[in-house]
Parts: C-alpha cells; sequence; structure tokens
C-alpha cells in the first residue's frame, strides 16, 4: 500500500454518536465542542489496521508532488478513487485538535484511536464475508 505524509485525528464514530447526545444533554447553550480523538500519522493508522486485519504492513510512501498529480488525475478515471485533493488537503492541515472541553463540561471519553481502528476493520472483514468478497490483503486505505 501506498502512504502520504500527513496526519488525521482519528475518533471511533460511536464516540461521536455518544459526545452528539452528551452535548443535547450536558451542553451549554450556543457552546460548540469538538468530538475528536486522538491524531495519528497516516502511516501509524495504515500500520494499525494491518495490525487487525492481520497482514504485514508492506508500505511505501509517495512523494508529494506524485500525490498531488494522482490526486488530480485519479478521479477522471476512477468513481471512488483512493486518493484526492479534498483527501490530501485534509491529512494536510492542521490536524492537531481537542476534545478537553468536551472531555471537561461534557464527559467525553474517546476510545483509543487503535482499538476504533480495528474495531472498524473487523466490521468491514465481517461484511466482506456476509456478501462473499475476499478479504483485503490490507485494510483498505484509511484515508
Amino acid at each position: 500500500k501506498f502512504y502520504v505524509d500527513g496526519a488525521y485525528d482519528f475518533v471511533d464514530v460511536r464516540d461521536v454518536a455518544t459526545g452528539c447526545i452528551l452535548a443535547a444533554v450536558r451542553g451549554q447553550r450556543g457552546e460548540t465542542y469538538i468530538l475528536g480523538g486522538e491524531r495519528l500519522s497516516v502511516r501509524s493508522a495504515m500500520e494499525i489496521a494491518a495490525e487487525a486485519a492481520g497482514v504485514l504492513p508492506w508500505l511505501v510512501k509517495i512523494p508529494d508532488w506524485l500525490a498531488d498529480l494522482a490526486a488530480e488525475t485519479l478521479p477522471l478515471f476512477l468513481e471512488h478513487p483512493p486518493l484526492t485533493s479534498y483527501s490530501l488537503a485534509a491529512i494536510r492541515s492542521n490536524s492537531y485538535i481537542s476534545h478537553a472541553k468536551a472531555e471537561r463540561e461534557l464527559g467525553f471519553t474517546p476510545r483509543p484511536a487503535r482499538q476504533a481502528i480495528a474495531a472498524t476493520v473487523r466490521w468491514r472483514q465481517d461484511r466482506r464475508r456476509d456478501v462473499g468478497e475476499q478479504l483485503p490483503a490490507l485494510a483498505d486505505a484509511i484515508f
């Protein structure tokens, strides 16, 4: 699998749903809350996904110029490209966010990113088995 430099704040969707409920019940009118999780590099997230899938992570970093070119051209040929200009912008943007206010005021406590990613890989594997698809050699790209 190929990866690009960058990072993202990973949070389990179940924790976001819980955070939304907490905000509705405990949140203060007019306040905003970041329901974030844990910042991981793209490489780290892919390594965690590979481990959860039970495969060795064979990862090759591609240079930024090639990622930019791929992001511009892949959408011309693929309906669901694995890389887009938007996804590159997201992983290159400021991913240093804090959910401290949501934790303090709402009691929001997201599970570790490793646990969330592993659960996602297991969910995808189960769905693929349900429809008779072959398990992937490596979890689909996280971005």
